[in-house]
């Protein structure tokens, strides 16, 4: 029997304790107070561009960070700009097409464009303001920290991170807002989402993932699930490179997807195997996000790490709502998810609050 209390004491005072001290007292340097003073004197003279330039909308993309917007906002008129494009374009090109204009990028698309020549076209572009999404505050802190630093307004999309740290630095911060599906376009979907169907699924849960060697405990779950179920296991294989016709054949050939975070996080799969009919099973410690995003307690369930190595029983549980449902809650899932969580509909809800953080003052 494993002793909870020794383990306890040694834990408290361990150099893991220790860390996590240090980290607090670092977010009281004052270098951060300063940053975030600059931060908002800054957003304040932007106000009244954002009243004005909501209209004129630019994203930054690439294939796997907003590739899949549509150009057709409710809320603006909305131009694409490939980060490819970006980099190889001179700051003065770029610059006639995003002055006085909103720009939403992700900060994967942040780190791709590098910081030099963003932070070069933030000084030219006086009446810009600029959004970023960082699909990664979790884990990728080094790149959160300059994001945080270069944006206008700071979107963090997991409650899992540094948002402590990050929120020192840019108070301008509007809401968690999670990474849309991105894998279909709205286009694609509506012509798609009516057909859908629970006949001919498998009830084994599917999950491909790739393999990232600094996350240790999601490796070893992906491993033992594996060992029960073959169609959770690591692959090699670039799926954006596929069609969205191949894609959307994949995941709405399962009824179950099993969620693995890289840390925790919900990951834009969550989305995808609700849009596409599926039911998610994701880790019981993601509830706080889930219930903060409203979404339907009907439309997943939430498994321990015990059901990891013990998965009969959250398997049964998933296949007799799958089957008690039917094609009536399967399609209810699915429009619900891409009404709600479609990287277009991400888009029009950052736009619709950054029009509210506009006027607040």
């Amino acid at each position: 029997m494993t002793n909870l209390f020794e383990i306890s004491k040694r834990l408290s005072t361990s150099a893991l304790t220790e860390v996590i001290n240090l980290n607090q007292n670092n977010k009281e340097i004052e270098i951060l107070q300063k940053i975030n003073i600059e931060k908002i004197k800054s957003f304040n003279l932007k106000r009244t561009f954002i009243k004005k330039n909501l209209k004129k909308v630019v994203i930054f993309f690439n294939a796997t960070n907003y590739g899949e917007v549509t150009t057709k906002s409710k809320c603006s008129i909305i131009e694409k700009i490939n980060s490819s494009q970006i980099k190889k374009d001179s700051v003065e090109d770029i610059k006639k097409r995003i002055n006085n204009s909103i720009v939403i990028l992700t900060n994967n698309i942040f780190f791709e464009i590098g910081t030099e020549k963003l932070f070069e076209l933030q000084k030219i572009c006086n009446e810009t303001v600029w959004i970023i999404q960082d699909y990664d505050n979790h884990h990728w802190i080094e790149n959160s920290v300059q994001a945080a630093i270069f944006s206008d307004i700071y979107i963090p999309s997991h409650m899992d991170g540094e948002i402590g740290l990050l929120g020192k630095i840019n108070s301008n911060i509007i809401d968690y807002i999670p990474c849309g599906s991105n894998q279909w376009s709205s286009e694609f979907i509506d012509s798609n989402i009516r057909n859908i169907k629970l006949e001919g699924r498998s009830q084994y849960p599917f999950g491909k993932y790739y393999f990232y060697e600094k996350f240790k405990s999601r490796n070893k779950y992906i491993q033992v699930l594996n060992s029960n179920f073959q169609s959770i296991n690591f692959t090699d294989k670039d799926f954006h490179k596929i069609t969205m016709y191949d894609k959307w054949r994949e995941w709405t050939a399962h009824s179950i997807h099993w969620i693995i975070p890289t840390a925790n996080d919900l990951p834009i799969r969550f989305f995808d195997a609700l849009i596409t009919g599926g039911i998610p099973l994701v880790p019981i410690t993601l509830s706080p996000y889930l219930n903060f995003l409203n979404v339907n307690k009907n439309y997943y369930l939430t498994y321990t790490q015990l059901d990891v190595y013990e998965p009969a029983n959250i398997i049964t549980s998933a296949r007799f709502k799958i089957n008690q449902g039917g094609d009536i809650a399967l399609r209810e899932r699915s429009e619900y998810a891409y009404e709600k969580f479609h990287v277009d509909k991400i888009i029009d809800k950052i736009l619709l609050l950054v029009e509210s953080l506009a006027k607040t003052h």
